[in-house]
């Protein structure tokens, strides 16, 4: 029986999004618990779904800032803190969840682009 190996955990992405619905900024924050964002709020696809969706209201991210902190993974173009981008004129957030690639799968594609 072949075991597969996920190479990262699970990446959370919050995009900002105007009243017209444009793209204002995107944060991927660090140290929060996926899993239970997941469970929290109704996401799109399935469990075995790559790439999963939600859209939040602003308060409802305020929450979890309350709970998981501020902190990007990485270095914020916008010099704004996660809470200050929150209060901007946003209808609402998109929340994405990127799962890992088995590395069985990135072994393979590796072997592809040879």
């Amino acid at each position: 029986m072949m075991q597969i190996r996920t190479t990262d955990a699970p990446v959370l992405v919050l995009t900002g999004l105007s009243q017209r619905g444009f793209t204002e900024w995107v944060f991927v924050p660090k140290d929060w618990d996926v899993e239970a964002v997941l469970r929290r709020f109704r996401f799109s696809g399935t469990a075995r779904s790559r790439t999963r969706q939600c859209l939040a209201t602003p308060a409802s991210v305020k929450e979890l800032i309350a709970q998981y902190g501020e902190s990007s993974m990485v270095p914020a173009a916008l010099n704004a803190t996660l809470t200050e981008l929150l209060d901007r004129a946003l209808i609402a957030v998109d929340m994405t969840i990127i799962a890992p690639e088995p590395v069985e799968a990135c072994s393979e594609r590796d072997n592809e682009a040879r």
